[in-house]
């Protein structure tokens, strides 16, 4: 798989770039061409699938809230809710809750790293209130993490122009008065 990276297109996402509800270490994912995405990922992600680590660590969680594109890499699986059963945005929840943390630890192995296995992640107990409950709840939380998404793009980008302008601004190649707009 490593031999197979290249230096741009689409990112490919593993264990080590998610944390905490959010994608991380930007700058540490691979890239895969068009056509190994087309090879490698006969399911293509969509809106409302989530990512869970399976191990090193077990049970990190991502909600695909924003339209993007992603290879699947290293110790990571995606999941999607029946929408006749379970909201996406619910689901994502009721995973990152304590107790369901709690229920994907318990079914872990391993004794250097702890994994979990498809078969025992089936397992795992979901509350499913009654479906206009879920979706009453889940119109609110996609809403939500969709912003907190938005806001981290903002962030990234912000934090691009800012390290690129800093240094140029401090060697006195770029004068603030550059950066104001003309009347």
């Amino acid at each position: 798989m490593g031999s197979d990276w290249s230096p741009t297109g689409i990112p490919a996402v593993s264990a080590k770039n998610v944390k905490g509800g959010r994608l991380v270490r930007h700058d540490m994912f691979n890239f895969v061409s068009e056509e190994l995405y087309e090879r490698w990922m006969k399911d293509k992600l969509a809106l409302g699938d989530i990512l869970m680590t399976s191990e090193a660590p077990l049970g990190e969680l991502y909600y695909l809230a924003l339209d993007a594109r992603f290879c699947l890499s290293q110790r990571i699986f995606a999941m999607r809710a029946n929408p006749g059963v379970c909201e996406p945005a619910f689901l994502y929840y009721w995973l990152e809750s304590p107790a369901c943390q709690t229920d994907i630890i318990n079914r872990g192995t391993g004794t250097t790293v702890e994994g979990i296995r498809q078969s025992e992640l089936r397992r795992v107990s979901v509350l499913l209130p009654p479906l206009p409950i879920q979706k009453a709840a889940a119109k609110f939380l996609a809403a939500w993490t969709e912003q907190i998404h938005r806001n981290e793009e903002q962030s990234r980008t912000l934090a691009t122009l800012r390290d690129s302008l800093l240094p140029k601004l401090l060697s006195g190649e770029l004068s603030v008065s550059d950066l104001q707009p003309s009347a």
